[in-house]
C-alpha cells in the first residue's frame, strides 16, 4: 500500500463518493436549489454564483487535502506508538 501511494496508483481523492450515505440525497438536493436559484438569476448573478460554486469547490479541495494528512500523520502516531510498546 506504501508503494502505491508513492507511485500515484493509490488516489485516496478518487474514491467514489456516490456509495457515502447521504450523498446522492444531498447532490439532489444541490442540483435542485442550483437550477431553481438559475431560473430566477440575472445573467450577471449566475456568473457570480459560478464564481462562488468554484470557491466552494476550492475550499474543499483544499479541506480535503488537509484532513487526508492529519488522519495520515495520526495513523503513523498510532502505529510508531503501538511499535514502542513491544
Amino acid at each position: 500500500m506504501i508503494r502505491r501511494l508513492y507511485e500515484g496508483s493509490l488516489d485516496p481523492s478518487a474514491q467514489d463518493l456516490r456509495r457515502e450515505p447521504g450523498y446522492r440525497d444531498a447532490m439532489a438536493n444541490l442540483l435542485q436549489a442550483e437550477e431553481t436559484l438559475r431560473k430566477n438569476l440575472s445573467i450577471e448573478h449566475c456568473s457570480t454564483l459560478e464564481k462562488l460554486s468554484a470557491s466552494y469547490i476550492e475550499i474543499q479541495k483544499i479541506s480535503a487535502r488537509s484532513a487526508f494528512a492529519d488522519g495520515f500523520s495520526i495513523g503513523v502516531q498510532l502505529t510508531a506508538e503501538a511499535l514502542r510498546r513491544f
